[in-house]
């Protein structure tokens, strides 16, 4: 089981290396602070922030899934990629038209 954020902000930076913004939601501290760590940027949370106007990276628990029409209506988001090791998705939400 790989616990580190070293691999993941390697993937999401290989998958959409043109999107700098990154937000989570309830995904573990030490997962959240290690992409904060490894992309050198802070992270941008829905909880404390809310979902941000600007085109970024969402990084959330595979099961909170059911949550994204509710989190992102009107907004176009496609799947990146599936994060098994720590059962997250990584998903690319479009700027707000």
């Amino acid at each position: 089981m790989n616990y580190s954020a070293r691999p993941l902000a390697r993937e999401i930076q290989r998958a959409a290396p043109d999107v700098k913004l990154v937000a989570t939601n309830s995904i573990k501290r030490d997962m959240d602070y290690g992409l904060a760590f490894y992309r050198n940027q802070p992270m941008i949370h829905y909880a404390t922030n809310g979902v941000p106007a600007a085109e970024h990276l969402l990084v959330i628990r595979a099961n909170d899934t059911a949550d994204l029409d509710r989190w992102l209506s009107g907004r176009v988001y496609t799947p990146l990629f599936l994060y098994e090791s720590q059962g997250l998705e990584v998903y690319r939400v479009y700027a707000k038209q």
